[in-house]
């Protein structure tokens, strides 16, 4: 936010109305998060057809309870389920933990996700969509 040291010395700075989209855009991901790209760690979303129901529900909760404690970065909407799970850092729980059908539901859940926030990015921003955006002129943001 305080902006960066040109090669001048000057400093180039977000006006204040970017710094709030950037705010506001972050929050926006954040309240997505859940319902999109990490809604595989909700234990009522282990399948019907569950091999171990106990030990996936068990698992699939202490994703999300650890995820819950750590916080959720934003930039977690975008990276591959394998990458979150290996960022909770999990004592002893792991994605091996759940069956291969509800690690196949957790993998379809995470990818799905991911592929809307993707699609949704630029929106978060105020930036319409990506076709829109690429309509733009990029030089119309360009400093002098």
């Amino acid at each position: 936010m305080a902006g960066e040291e040109r090669d001048d010395g000057s400093r180039a700075m977000l006006s204040s109305r970017a710094k709030q989209a950037c705010v506001s855009g972050r929050d926006k991901i954040l309240q997505d998060i859940p319902h999109n790209t990490l809604r595989w760690m909700d234990p009522g979303e282990c399948s019907e057809d569950c091999e171990q129901r106990a030990v996936c529900s068990r698992t699939l909760a202490n994703f999300a309870v650890h995820m819950w404690k750590l916080g959720i970065d934003a930039g977690a909407a975008f990276v591959q389920r394998e990458q979150v799970a290996l960022d909770l850092n999990l004592r002893g729980t792991t994605l091996d933990d759940l069956c291969s059908i509800c690690q196949e539901g957790s993998t379809w859940i995470h990818s799905t996700g991911r592929a809307k926030m993707w699609v949704k990015l630029p929106s978060y921003f105020g930036l319409g969509s990506w076709r829109e955006l690429e309509m733009i002129d990029p030089r119309k943001f360009v400093d002098g």
